[in-house]
């Protein structure tokens, strides 16, 4: 049996999935995002440390730095549990982050994909 697990978290917010079609759609969005600088590889990646991410290869395994962007699009593709909404009130964190989206604000975000 495969596990999908897709991990987002920041200061304000953090959340799992874990279904392929999530894992999918975030696999997707690095590749899209990652050569334009909105998902940057991170210290703190153990896959890194053996291989590090380059555009075009398998995201999976892998941790990221992303902004709000790709989250975005990540968070609309699955069904995430959340497990800390802070600041937003009744908010769902997809319409506070379209709200930082429209703003210009800059967000970043830990982004874990694995498969088990």
């Amino acid at each position: 049996m495969t596990f999908y697990h897709v991990d987002i978290y920041s200061a304000n917010l953090a959340g799992s999935a874990s279904d392929m079609t999530t894992l999918i759609a975030a696999m997707n969005s690095v590749k899209r995002h990652f050569d334009a600088g909105l998902v940057v590889n991170t210290k703190y990646c153990e896959e890194c440390k053996r291989q590090p991410y380059k555009a075009g290869d398998d995201p999976n395994y892998h941790s990221f730095m992303a902004r709000e962007l790709p989250i975005l699009e990540i968070i609309e593709a699955g069904e995430f549990n959340w497990t800390k909404k802070k600041g937003m009130g009744r908010a769902t964190p997809s319409a506070s982050l379209q709200g930082a989206v429209s703003q210009g604000t800059e967000l970043w975000f830990q982004l874990e994909l694995s498969e088990i």
